[in-house]
């Protein structure tokens, strides 16, 4: 058993295939498949149709499968303008299709019409609803469809009166044939051309007050119940326009009110910016506040520098002055302290008696000492290093040993910094005998 659903997708395996469909017509799939030398016909089922996203026309007529459709599924449908899927068991429809003209559902199990709400009530001209299982209800639903050219309610459970369909001014089909209504006449458009209303007891009973109808239809007696009941149809006109000029009066408060409720939600949704621009001019305000302020801040401190200015003007004079002096006392006493230097070290140089044989034995000394001081400073150091280790490592007689040594030693350089001390003391000794010797030989040359 093949279902039409599997047909189609065996037929349209691929995205793009599917979406260059655009009419799925079951006759012709019946037709193609006995050139085929096929003559089973395909299982209904649930069959959904929303990849094939560019259909234009769909005929989907029960009595051409072998079992009927439970579900249709048609997603968002763009460019479908016409649906024939009479002769099934739907239960319910889902309809996204804005550019719908033409739409055949007859003899379903549909519940509700709630799929209307999916249609654009301005593009459709054909509705057939005939026997369905829809709940009990007036026309109020058929009220927006107001291009309406053919219209079938029959069989279905609607009451009420027929003054919904007061504005479908194309209306030229009517058919509500086993239903529940019961008024409304004078609110049909004049250009009914079908109307077929035989089983509606308490329309048909006042209609054929005028005659009887050729077979079941009364558009011929309709026009004559206009005439003998003018006046109530020419009420029913006045008060149509007095509902069109409410509803017109509506409409526009509505819109006004849409506008004001915009505005309120820009306002809310923008009120954010609008805060920040007050803050914005706030800010700029202080701004120009704090900017007058300090202007007059910096005013006020220019007139103090200008009377300021000729006292720094001297002081910096004054102190430029100053520094030259220092600068050219500076230069001076370099100067003469070069020329006794120099003259110091000439005449050492060029002076051969005992007292410098003394200081160059001296500095020897002097540098051997330095020396010895230093290597026992050391040998100190790492005497005291290892005894640290060595307290660790053994008992406290080897300890005594070790700091017997350390002091031994330290004695010694007690010596030795005694000798150091002595000699400075020759040396200050000599180097003041040194001055007085050139004291004198400067006054000899005088």
């Amino acid at each position: 058993m093949i279902t039409l659903q599997k047909w189609l997708d065996d037929k349209y395996p691929t995205q793009k295939a599917k979406e260059g469909v655009k009419k799925i017509d079951i006759s012709v799939i019946n037709k193609e498949r006995k050139n085929q030398g096929i003559d089973e016909e395909l299982e209904g089922g649930e069959l959904d149709l929303s990849k094939y996203a560019r259909l234009e026309e769909i005929n989907l007529n029960g009595y051409n499968l072998k079992s009927y459709l439970t579900k249709l599924i048609l997603g968002e449908q763009l460019y479908l303008h016409n649906i024939w899927c009479a002769h099934n068991k739907l239960t319910s429809l889902t309809l996204n299709c804005p550019t719908l003209t033409y739409l055949y559902c007859y003899e379903n199990k549909l519940t509700n019409l709630d799929f209307l709400n999916g249609l654009n009530p301005k593009k459709l001209t054909t509705l057939r609803l005939d026997k369905n299982n829809f709940s009990i209800q007036d026309l109020n639903y058929f009220r927006e469809f107001i291009n309406l050219e053919d219209l079938n309610i029959n069989n279905n459970r609607f009451v009420g009166t027929l003054e919904p369909l007061k504005d479908l001014t194309k209306l030229r089909y009517l058919h509500i044939e086993n239903t529940d209504l019961d008024s409304g006449l004078e609110y049909l458009p004049n250009n009914i051309a079908l109307f077929y209303c035989s089983t509606v007891k308490m329309l048909g009973q006042e209609l054929r007050q005028h005659g009887e109808p050729e077979g079941n239809e009364f558009s011929k007696l309709l026009k004559t119940w206009r005439l003998a009941n003018s006046s109530l149809v020419t009420n029913a006109k006045l008060n149509l326009k007095e509902l069109e000029e409410k509803k017109n009066k509506l409409i526009k408060e509505i819109e006004d009110q849409r506008q004001a409720n915009a505005l309120v939600k820009l306002w809310y949704w923008n009120w954010p910016s609008i805060v920040q621009e007050e803050l914005k001019k706030v800010n700029w305000e202080i701004d120009k506040k704090k900017l007058a302020s300090q202007k007059r801040k910096i005013f006020s401190l220019e007139k103090e520098l200008k009377i300021k200015n000729p006292r720094l003007t001297n002081q910096a004079k004054q102190i430029e002055k100053l520094q030259k002096e220092l600068a050219t006392e500076r230069e001076t006493n370099q100067a003469s302290a070069e020329a006794m230097d120099n003259f110091y070290r000439q005449q050492f140089i060029e002076d051969k008696d005992p007292e410098r044989v003394i200081y160059k034995n001296f500095s020897e000394e002097y540098l051997k000492i330095n020396l010895e001081n230093k290597q026992l400073k050391a040998e100190i150091q790492e005497l005291k290093e290892k005894l640290k280790a060595v307290e660790k490592l053994f008992r406290e007689d080897k300890k005594e040993e070790i700091s017997e040594a350390i002091n031994k030693k330290q004695n010694k350089l007690a010596e030795l910094q005694k000798k150091l001390n002595n000699l400075k003391s020759e040396e200050q000794q000599i180097q003041s005998c040194q001055i007085q010797q050139a004291d004198f030989s400067f006054n000899l040359k005088k």
